[in-house]
């Protein structure tokens, strides 16, 4: 393909713009498709990327600048400004001017179109630019003069994104990585909007020298968020993921991060900090026995060492099944704790906040997010409760985007109605510690509702689904012995 090498006329030439806003080699790079699509793909050297069904050389792309506007048109591939694609655009042909002009007469019916699918295709294979074939079309139209100005252009941007291809290469952030993944396939980041992130990261008080606990099942976009926001080799990011498969952070790599600030992420398996809450637990059990025993006479010297041995076999079953690697983070988990903790998963967040909850220090933020209101409501009530946390805040997350053009300002015709729940607070230093818990299998743990607008009582979440059942069954007893009575 020919390359056009003129220049942005309102961007300074690569030779003056630093390296960190320069594209790169290995680079990976989002482009935007018209406006419209946006893909993620990786620049190297003597290689071609595939964009609307054509082959584009990556040395055309390497060395310009981030957020350059690069035209394909026909068999060339040339640099542009939005400027010259205005300019394009209203040289085209002569919107009409007329206040006469009006839509009323025009159909559906596909035949003010002269031009047959044959010999639009045989245009395009001939190799004519985009101006040509659209100019070419609007000859052969029989309604576009007889259209309003505002319907003229329209028909004309259509056009041109149909025969013409414009990309933007812009450098993947939090913000547009959100914008990709969001438009494409939402599930895959729990349906985060970019404002609730900015929500999540402000809440959770990120920042360089931050030790960070997150329990995502984003694939790895919140773990390449955080990092972005932290960009310190100082800081520390914790990362439990379920099974023995290894983490899913498949977007981390999207976002271009350094070595240094790659390494402060550090993924284990949860089921490490199952048999670090057991081993604590034993040793609580243990402590607490002696201080009875201070005070009584020592006749159950054999109940006494069994917590002792129950701590050796977790001590010995640790030893032999974690690796260097993960000692060596649990130790630092262990001992040093961490600031902050962040639960962004689809399962229920109730079983995992109390499993990862003891080792967040005291004075520390947590955010809990959720797509569904009742499950944050289960670990509000559990949380207040123990009286674990202060500051305990439940928020919707709400956003509505406005589109601004003269005389068309107002609210986009969709939106969403929410982008979820979340739960925040900080951690308060109490006698009554939490009992540590299992964490969730790898199948979903169910959550219980209520459809009542009262608090439910407090009760143990393990025995959630007995209470209910036991209330049911008094309720029966209840009504039979009314029906006795009656009779």
């Amino acid at each position: 393909m020919n390359v056009d090498e003129k220049q942005n006329s309102t961007t300074p030439p690569p030779s003056q713009i630093s390296n960190d806003y320069l594209i790169k080699d290995g680079d990976q790079v989002i482009l935007e498709i018209n406006q419209e699509k946006l893909i993620v793909v990786k620049l190297q050297k003597n290689k071609k990327i595939s964009v609307s069904k054509k082959d584009v050389e990556s040395n055309i792309l390497i060395g310009q600048p981030y957020y350059s506007l690069f035209q394909l048109d026909g068999k060339t591939v040339k640099r542009v400004t939005q400027k010259e694609l205005d300019v394009q655009l209203e040289g085209i042909v002569q919107l009409n001017q007329t206040e006469d002009a009006n839509n009323k007469d025009l159909g559906q019916n596909h035949t003010s179109q002269k031009l047959t699918q044959d010999e639009i295709q045989q245009m395009k294979q001939s190799g004519k630019d985009s101006s040509t074939i659209i100019r070419t079309l609007i000859e052969n139209s029989s309604t576009f003069q007889g259209k309003t100005s505002f319907s003229q252009l329209k028909y004309l941007k259509k056009k041109i994104k149909k025969y013409t291809t414009v990309i933007k290469v812009i450098k993947p952030t939090a913000k547009t990585l959100n914008s990709l993944y969001y438009s494409s396939d939402p599930k895959k980041i729990c349906f985060l909007r970019f404002d609730t992130l900015s929500q999540i990261l402000t809440m959770a008080n990120i920042h360089s020298t931050q030790k960070v606990l997150l329990m995502e099942t984003t694939s790895g976009y919140l773990t390449g968020a955080i990092a972005e926001r932290m960009n310190s080799p100082d800081g520390l990011i914790f990362v439990p993921h379920i099974g023995n498969g290894g983490p899913n952070l498949s977007i981390v790599k999207n976002f271009g991060l350094s070595k240094s600030t790659l390494d402060t992420i550090k993924s284990f398996e949860l089921k490490l900090i199952d048999q670090l809450n057991q081993k604590n637990l034993i040793s609580s059990t243990s402590s607490n026995n002696n201080n009875n025993n201070n005070n009584h006479d020592n006749n159950n010297m054999d109940i006494e060492e069994q917590p002792d041995k129950k701590k050796l076999k977790v001590d010995q079953t640790l030893s032999s099944t974690t690796s260097t690697k993960d000692k060596e983070i649990l130790d630092l988990i262990e001992n040093g704790g961490y600031n902050s903790l962040i639960v962004v998963t689809k399962y229920s967040p109730l079983s995992l906040t109390l499993s990862l909850f003891p080792y967040l220090n005291a004075s520390g933020q947590f955010v809990i997010y959720s797509q569904f209101i009742q499950q944050l409501l289960e670990v509000h009530q559990v949380l207040q409760d123990k009286n674990l946390a202060v500051n305990l805040n439940i928020s919707e997350i709400w956003m509505r985007e406005y589109q601004v053009l003269p005389k068309r300002t107002h609210p986009e015709m969709s939106m969403d109605g929410a982008s979820g729940y979340i739960l925040t607070g900080i951690k308060v230093k109490t006698t009554n510690n939490i009992k540590p818990t299992s964490p969730i299998s790898t199948s979903t743990s169910t959550t219980t509702t209520t459809t009542t607008t009262t608090t439910p009582p407090v009760v143990e979440p393990t025995s959630l689904e007995m209470n209910v059942d036991t209330n049911n069954d008094n309720d029966c007893d209840k009504k039979r012995k009314r029906e006795d009575d009656t009779q």
